[in-house]
């Protein structure tokens, strides 16, 4: 491997992660034949349906398939493009070998590794937790880059958390409902670990997709109990009544009218705060339970790995420049941003 900066482009200025020759991630990239998305979340699917239309394969996991026909309709089964990959298993595009590995972050989410016939091995790490994710060795790695600053490293862990606010929710369902404002497929994780924590109320979900997301979850083992769309009539005897419930809604939407004072209200951030579990105000708790790597963990991914090059990915909020200075002095790896 050279040692200046290299010759080619992984990131493209629209975020496309562009891997050997054919391959094209999270974005859709002219260029590119084959497209690869690692989840569901806007900022890494927008390209989508483009690809869909341009490209002759457009490679998700089944996961992803489930979800985004759940949203989008069965229409999606009707493109013979669309594949849907199982984690470690190979999709051969000409002299180029794809191979998704699972992560951490969202359901169905992935990592991206394509090799080339003689033996080069390039990955695209997508957004995930640690230690829950196992890394790909690789030449050269496109690694996340949202919490690579050495001011986010956690002194806490997630496991902790999430025991504090499966004990908070607990312990207000004895007096009232709890309204929980976070993020799309954190809010199915929530569910699912309140339900297997032996909580036993209905959830409402503020969004439709939401509900068909929990939907998808329970499909691939997430139990989340009784899951309900407001459209459901159900529902809204539920927020009539004021028995003991859960309602979920996104971070930044607009409260559902109702009794707020009824309710407990607690944010789960992805990792915003000073302090990772505090009472906001009389009746609000701020909970931090992120789906990220912070700092140290992104470095232990590539000591693991041990690529002889990384690619901070700059195109996404982050701190990409930060973490390739800090890879090239910690772990001696030729490191850069891109796009610059």
């Amino acid at each position: 491997m050279a040692q200046g900066a290299p010759s080619e482009t992984y990131v493209a200025r629209n975020g496309a992660i562009l891997l050997g020759h054919h391959v094209s991630c999270d974005q859709c990239d002219i260029s590119r034949r084959v497209a690869v998305f690692t989840h569901i979340h806007k900022d890494h699917i927008k390209g989508f349906a483009n690809s869909l239309g341009r490209c002759e394969a457009v490679i998700i996991s089944p996961q992803t398939r489930d979800i985004l026909v759940a949203f989008k309709g069965k229409y999606l089964l009707e493109y013979s493009n669309l594949v849907a990959l199982e984690f470690g298993q190979h999709f051969t595009f000409e002299d180029e070998r794809i191979t998704l590995f699972p992560v951490r972050h969202v359901l169905g989410a992935a990592q991206v590794l394509v090799e080339t016939a003689d033996g080069v091995r390039m990955l695209y790490t997508g957004e995930f937790c640690w230690p829950d994710t196992t890394p790909v060795e690789a030449d050269t790695v496109v690694i996340d880059a949202t919490y690579g600053n050495p001011s986010f490293v956690r002194a806490f862990s997630r496991e902790s958390m999430e025991q504090r606010f499966v004990e908070l929710v607990s312990t207000t369902l004895k007096h009232r409902p709890a309204h929980i404002f976070t993020e799309r497929g954190k809010a199915q994780e929530l569910m699912n670990l309140l339900y297997t924590n032996g909580v036993r109320v209905p959830t409402l979900c503020g969004r439709e997709d939401d509900h068909k997301l929990a939907k998808v979850y329970e499909k691939y083992g997430f139990p989340v109990g009784e899951c309900l769309s407001l459209k459901d009539s159900k529902a809204d005897d539920i927020l009539k009544s004021g028995q003991p419930h859960l309602l979920f809604q996104h971070i930044g939407d607009s409260v559902i009218s109702y009794e707020p004072q009824r309710y407990l209200r607690i944010k789960v951030s992805a990792w915003d705060t000073l302090e990772p579990f505090y009472e906001k105000s009389p009746g609000s708790y701020v909970v931090a339970i992120s789906s990220h790597a912070d700092f140290c963990d992104l470095l232990l991914y590539l000591a693991y790995s041990g690529p002889n090059l990384v690619v901070t990915d700059n195109s996404r909020d982050g701190n990409a420049i930060t973490l390739a200075e800090h890879v090239s002095r910690r772990l001696s790896m030729q490191a850069v941003p891109q796009p610059t």
